[in-house]
């Protein structure tokens, strides 16, 4: 015999979320065995971001109490990190750009320049 598909609470839990609750009003009525199923469902999905929110709050909450107890002794650690950021971006000498053949467009082609006697718009 061939299980019923509505026995799968992902595919109840489908169903119930894409009804029309809101033109059935107060007269929607659900089967208790899948209220039940997917209240569950719903349950365990509630408890796994409340888990993973947790988790981020602890993370942030270290970093923030590192932060400040860097702060207070005199930024000694961050000098080191960013001691530390400084020589990998020295060791890194090429870009994208500069390790193709020769294509690259100049630096003064990004460069912002306060030079208008390009413009064609001239307004006199």
């Amino acid at each position: 015999m061939q299980a019923s598909p509505l026995n799968d609470p992902d595919i109840v839990g489908e169903m119930v979320r894409n009804l029309p609750v809101e033109e059935f009003g107060k007269h929607l009525k659900i089967n208790r065995l899948w209220y039940n199923c997917c209240k569950a469902e719903l349950w365990k999905w509630h408890e796994k971001a409340e888990e993973a929110y947790q988790q981020a709050a602890n993370i942030y909450k270290k970093a923030e109490r590192a932060y400040w107890r860097d702060c207070a002794d005199g930024g000694i650690n961050l000098d080191k990190l960013t001691d530390e950021v400084e020589k990998v971006y020295i060791r890194e000498k090429y870009t994208r750009f500069e390790e193709m053949d020769g294509d690259t467009p100049n630096k003064d082609a990004f460069s912002d320049s306060d030079d208008d006697s390009d413009d064609s718009d001239n307004e006199e």
